[in-house]
């Protein structure tokens, strides 16, 4: 049977990998979302239909992918649920949320569907973006569902097993390392204002820098990438951080001491951590 994906949910995850699918010879039949304007949107984008219903996009579809906001999951199984006498069983639900598990869709695997989640590791800014970036995406799963695997086959990208238990700490890695990398590079550029840069030469200059950070980061494990005064073991120079971060940004204090802890731990460094310790 050949697969037809159809999305429930129209927004920016859907619409990505909609167009992706397309780019691997996969049919996408179309979208269904509450909001008239977002299932428009991502049926034009990508040629799709912008369904009316749930009923007349699941009866379309063979593969229904879930990505609606992870709040609203539970709503849309529970409509499924009440029309899963209209249904095929020979059809598979899955949701693309990384803080769900599996059971979040358990109603529907009891009527006799397949379940399956999938969770592409990406952070989808924009759809353009997004689509490059998928070819290189892996995807986090909790079972080896068949259509799941033929698909990921067809399209060429890997995957990873996630354990249902551990889904909520999957995600907070997931987060920690997508939300707040961007929130750290908040927090230098505001540094570099008050040094007198203006924000055209911090983008400038801070480019090239974030991307020997995640070179190193992807050649090396996080002890040997790390850089600068931490692991120089050079004491003058934190202490001086210390007393310019006191002064300049108090509000960061705290954050700073957490960070600044937590990266003498990684590298072994006591004595660093003791400096940090005693703010």
């Amino acid at each position: 049977m050949d697969t037809k994906v159809g999305f429930i949910g129209g927004g920016k995850v859907g619409t990505a990998l909609g167009l992706y699918f397309q780019q691997k010879g996969i049919v996408v039949t179309g979208y269904y979302s509450r909001t008239e304007k977002n299932r428009l949107n991502s049926a034009q984008k990508t040629a799709t239909t912008p369904f009316n219903n749930l009923k007349s996009l699941i009866k379309e579809s063979n593969f229904i992918w879930i990505t609606t906001t992870d709040d609203e999951i539970q709503n849309v199984v529970q409509e499924i649920a009440k029309l899963s006498y209209l249904f095929e069983k020979e059809k598979t639900f899955v949701h693309a949320s990384g803080v769900h598990n599996l059971s979040v869709l358990s109603n529907l695997e009891k009527k006799g569907f397949s379940t399956a989640t999938a969770h592409p590791l990406l952070a989808f800014n924009d759809e353009k973006s997004a689509v490059q970036l998928l070819e290189k995406t892996y995807f986090g799963i909790e079972k080896e569902e068949k259509r799941v695997l033929e698909l990921l086959n067809k399209t060429g990208n890997p995957y990873f097993l996630i354990s249902s238990e551990k889904k909520q700490l999957y995600h907070l890695a997931s987060t920690v390392l997508s939300n707040y990398l961007v929130t750290l590079s908040h927090i230098s550029k505001n540094i570099y204002q008050k040094a007198g840069l203006n924000k055209k030469e911090i983008n400038q200059i801070t480019t090239p820098l974030i991307k020997s950070v995640l070179q190193n980061l992807e050649e090396k494990e996080e002890k040997e990438a790390l850089t600068g005064a931490i692991q120089r073991n050079d004491r003058e120079t934190v202490l001086q951080h210390i007393k310019t971060i006191k002064k300049e940004f108090p509000n960061y204090l705290n954050f700073y001491k957490i960070i600044g802890c937590e990266t003498a731990e990684m590298v072994g460094n006591e004595k660093i951590k003791e400096l940090f310790e005693s703010i």
